[in-house]
């Protein structure tokens, strides 16, 4: 008797719209293209590229943004637009989606995302709605980032983005609506303002009357309906898990969930048209900002499928409504800072390009110091240091400016301004972010310049120091600088410490350079009375970052206001004061110095005739900003002595 083994080949046992095949050995075979033929509308009117959001699962999204917006002040909106395709086939380079996409940015004259997901069933739910999620978490990090990708956020508003999806990609919207919530808090600064599901690919165990009644020759049928779920559901499960039906009998409920408004769309003649019913219903009962809109007579997918009919355009229309809901700013500040009534605040890099000047003969690296709040400071020494002992380098910080609200260790000319000072004193430079106003207030930049000081106190007592600062680094020459806002912050620390800064032992600072320091106070002096410049910019600032009910007499703000403490017996540090001679802050700073010195303080004034509010960071390579350095470099040398 012998043995015999048949080879039975592979065969076909599931297929989807001929671009997903799946054989009895579990391989399965995916075709790139649709298999429908649509050219791809491009008349050049709206530009686009492909960004790589996620490297752990290769997926990418493909930006898109109006031609014209590049010549335009107003940022747009940002719209994502989430695939369909049953969580089972699609891509956002297949021609139907470029094409909606292309009108899209066009009609809605907005910035459109159009993210891929990890597709089932290689990869079942919720793998898709994670996907979505990382890729909002992506223009999150790009709103975040020093280093953004600026095709994006010199065009983007990103405080008014709206997420869209079609079928499953509504279904994915709907999860995102409920994951981030109302305000979507997380996301800051990205604000979420609703969320537009298009025929939402929503199931259950108990079939729907649009679903057995729906005819077999529709484009998404019965039959695709439940090949899609079996092929997309975790194993073993129904369709009436929480990810595919909002309201099963395990799903949590949404009553007590705050939603973002929602605008659910679907055709009249869809399958999936009750299921997107009974949702807005739903969310209605629980008083839910819902919007439902049925396009009588119309398929599953039909804006996709023929996007420049009168059914789309209006569909259009109705988009447009939402994404161009005017959000009125409360407060701008240069173009980097706006503050919403609704009480969203949207931060964006600086506005001006300065290149940094970064020829490699002065070494640098950032540092957390503060991890309850993150926030780092930037490490700057000269290339040319050694390990000698006896050449150690004076530390000398610098805080920056932006009137309490904006700028960032990080900015390039901040990061220029310290490349020299490291360079041209041959010090050990430190300069950090302060947290930034329109949060907790004035007080928090005054305590977090405290907190930077005490870290370079742990780190002198560390017993595993960061070596790249304590090799170089002579902790008993330490000096304290500030911009503007920073220099309002020097003036607290030295206030803080007093002369000695015993409670920083080992450390010892050796003296404050406080630079066009901003002070203020309610009664206007002369400078600030005929400032050329509109007297609004720096009260914006005072109106953000001083404690609310509060005025400019506040302590932290105006040093001889009448509920200041008196600074007659406070021992301090030898004092450096520098300003601009057409600074509109040079009346308060020349006042904080001679105040000091009746008060019998170690202070010196230095004015620069006809020079402006920052005129050694917005050109530190000018005579007068040499000559400053070689002013500070005095200063330094005196007080050592």
């Amino acid at each position: 008797m012998s043995n015999t083994i048949t080879n039975t080949p592979p065969y076909e046992v599931e297929e989807v719209r001929g671009v997903l095949r799946i054989y009895s050995d579990g391989s399965i075979v995916r075709s790139t293209k649709p298999s429908f033929d649509v050219p791809v509308h491009d008349d050049s009117s709206v530009l686009w590229k492909d960004v790589l959001f996620n490297t752990t699962h290769n997926l990418h999204l493909r930006l898109y943004k109006p031609a014209s917006s590049s010549t335009t002040a107003t940022k747009l909106p940002i719209f994502y637009y989430i695939h369909g395709g049953g969580f089972c086939i699609g891509s956002r380079a297949w021609p139907n989606c470029q094409n909606y996409c292309f009108l899209l940015a066009s009609q809605l004259q907005a910035v459109i995302i159009s993210p891929d997901y990890r597709l089932a069933p290689e990869n079942r739910l919720p793998a898709a709605i994670e996907d979505g999620y990382l890729s909002v978490k992506w223009l999150q990090d790009q709103a975040l980032s020093e280093n953004p990708d600026t095709w994006l956020t010199d065009v983007a508003d990103f405080g008014r983005v709206f997420i869209s999806g079609d079928s499953a990609g509504g279904n994915i919207a709907h999860n995102l609506a409920v994951r981030f919530g109302a305000g979507s808090a997380e996301l800051a600064p990205v604000r979420v303002r609703g969320y537009v599901l298009l025929a939402p690919f929503f199931g259950g165990t108990v079939r729907t009357r649009s679903e057995a009644e729906g005819p077999r020759e529709a484009f998404l049928n019965l039959e695709l309906i439940e090949r899609f779920w079996r092929l997309s559901i975790p194993v073993g499960d129904t369709t009436d898990h929480p990810l595919v039906n909002p309201f099963g009998p395990e799903s949590p409920s949404l009553e007590p969930m705050a939603l973002d408004p929602i605008l659910v769309v679907v055709g009249g003649s869809d399958l999936l048209k009750d299921r997107a019913e009974y949702y807005a219903k739903k969310l209605k009962a629980f008083g839910k900002k819902v919007e439902y809109v049925e396009f009588e007579g119309k398929q599953h997918g039909f804006f996709t499928i023929d996007p420049n009919s009168e059914a789309s355009n209006k569909l259009m229309q109705k988009e447009m409504i939402n994404t161009n809901t005017p959000y009125e700013v409360e407060e701008e500040v240069k173009g980097i800072l706006r503050t919403y009534r609704d009480g969203l605040i949207v931060r964006s890099n600086p506005s001006f390009d300065v290149p940094i000047h970064d020829d490699g003969s002065v070494l640098w690296k950032d540092v957390l110091f503060n991890t309850t709040h993150n926030l780092h400071l930037r490490l700057y020494k000269p290339t040319s240091t050694t390990t000698n002992a006896a050449t150690k380098l004076p530390i000398f910080y610098y805080i920056h400016g932006g009137g309490f609200c904006i700028g960032s260790r990080a900015w390039p000319k901040c990061q220029n301004s310290k490349l020299l000072f490291s360079s041209s004193f041959s010090a050990s430079s430190r300069n950090y972010l302060t947290r930034l106003s329109t949060g907790p207030r004035e007080s928090a930049p005054s305590c977090h310049g405290y907190l930077a000081v005490k870290w370079l106190q742990d780190q002198s007592q560390s017993e595993n120091p960061d070596t790249w600062l304590t090799d170089v680094a002579d902790f008993g020459r330490v000096f304290i600088s500030g911009d503007s806002s920073g220099g309002n912050i020097a003036h607290h620390l030295a206030v803080r410490f007093s002369a000695g800064s015993a409670e920083l032992a080992p450390l010892r600072i050796r003296g404050y350079v406080l630079l066009a320091p901003f002070f203020g106070g309610t009664v206007r002096t002369r400078s600030e009375e005929e400032e050329e410049a509109p007297r609004e910019g720096r009260l914006k600032f005072w109106r953000l970052s001083i404690p609310v009910g509060d005025t400019t007499d506040h302590p932290l703000v105006n040093p001889f206001g009448p509920t200041s403490p008196s600074l007659e017996p406070v021992a301090l540090d030898p004092i450096l004061v520098v300003v601009g001679g057409s600074d509109i802050l040079k009346d308060r700073a020349e006042y904080y110095a001679k105040k000091l010195k009746e008060f019998g303080k170690k202070v010196e004034y230095m004015e620069f005739e006809g020079k402006q509010h920052g005129f050694f960071t917005n050109d530190p390579y000018s005579e007068a900003s040499s000559k400053l350095m070689q002013v500070i470099k005095q200063f330094i040398i005196s007080a050592e002595n």
